[in-house]
């Protein structure tokens, strides 16, 4: 083997000269990712800059929403609650206005006597009255029969809510 070639039958001229073909060639692709870094970076300084104007956008909007949920808050800023007081807390009633036992739907037995929800409603007329003007609600005790159904048992219940505040008692 003679000095000036190689294992491969290669010059070291023409090795050389591989070597630097192989250099010019990773400069050049080290360059060229240079630039597309450049122009990435341009890119997403731009896309910096439209998330910046749009977070600054939603930012405004919710400072909006803050502002119309102010008013609302504000106009009940006064009231600590909604919820009407029962009477007997006000000192209004002494005592529950009556106990009914729930039989049916729409019957209801107090002091042995059977009502129907408006009945109920008409005999007690003057103290839902009174305790409106007082702001208050008149509060009762209801039971109810065992062998009611449930549905029955709920849709009775549900009206004496709508008009007073309930005490349960057991089944009878």
């Amino acid at each position: 083997m003679k000095f000036a070639e190689d294992i491969v039958n290669f010059t070291l001229a023409e090795i050389a000269l591989f070597l630097i073909f192989v250099l010019l060639i990773g400069y050049s692709g080290l360059k060229l990712q240079i630039e597309n870094n450049k122009e990435n970076s341009a890119a997403k300084a731009v896309d910096i800059e439209q998330a910046k104007s749009e977070l600054i956008k939603k930012d405004n909007e919710i400072s909006n929403l803050k502002d119309e949920l102010q008013k609302y808050i504000s106009i009940d800023k006064n009231l600590k609650s909604r919820i009407v007081p029962g009477c007997m807390e006000k000192g209004i009633q002494k005592d529950y206005l009556f106990k009914a036992l729930i039989i049916e739907r729409d019957t209801y037995q107090i002091d042995s006597a059977n009502y129907s929800f408006s009945e109920i409603l008409n005999k007690y007329k003057n103290e839902i009255e009174n305790a409106k003007k007082n702001g208050c609600c008149l509060q009762i005790k209801v039971e109810y029969v065992s062998n009611i159904s449930a549905t029955d048992f709920d849709d009775a219940l549900k009206q004496l809510e709508g008009v007073f505040y309930i005490r349960r008692l057991k089944a009878k």
